[in-house]
C-alpha cells in the first residue's frame, strides 16, 4: 500500500536541509509512494525561475516530473514581491490551509526549517 510523505521546507537552495529533504522525497517517489512539498520563507527560493546554468539546486523540477507535488505559501511570495509567474511551472501558490491539509493527509510529515 502506497504511503504519503509531506514535507515543509523553510530553507534556501544552498542549505543542507534542502538537499536532505529532496533526497528523502526522491527515495519515497522511487519506492512508489506519494510525496508533497510545501515551501515557506526562504524555501520559496528553491523554485524561482532561473536561467543560469549555475543553479544552486535544480532537483525539484526533476522530482516534479516524477510525481512530486510542490506548493508554496502565497503570503511568503507576496511579502518577497514574487507572483506565481516567478516560479517554475507546476508550482502552486497556496494558503497555509493547504499546508494543514498536507499534514492531515500524510502518513509521515517532516519539517526542515
Amino acid at each position: 500500500m502506497a504511503k504519503k510523505l509531506g514535507i515543509l521546507l523553510n530553507t534556501s537552495p544552498e542549505h543542507q536541509n534542502t538537499y536532505t529533504a529532496c533526497r528523502l522525497l526522491a527515495s519515497f517517489l522511487e519506492g512508489g509512494h506519494e510525496a508533497e512539498l510545501f515551501l515557506m520563507n526562504d524555501g520559496i527560493y528553491n523554485v524561482l525561475k532561473n536561467s543560469s546554468p549555475y543553479r544552486l539546486f535544480g532537483g525539484l523540477e526533476e522530482l516534479m516530473g516524477k510525481g512530486l507535488k510542490v506548493s508554496l505559501c502565497l503570503t511568503t511570495g507576496d511579502i518577497r514581491g514574487f507572483g506565481e509567474s516567478d516560479f517554475v511551472n507546476g508550482v502552486e501558490c497556496r494558503s497555509q490551509d493547504h499546508l494543514a491539509d498536507i499534514v492531515a493527509d500524510s502518513d509521515y510529515f517532516l519539517h526542515f526549517g
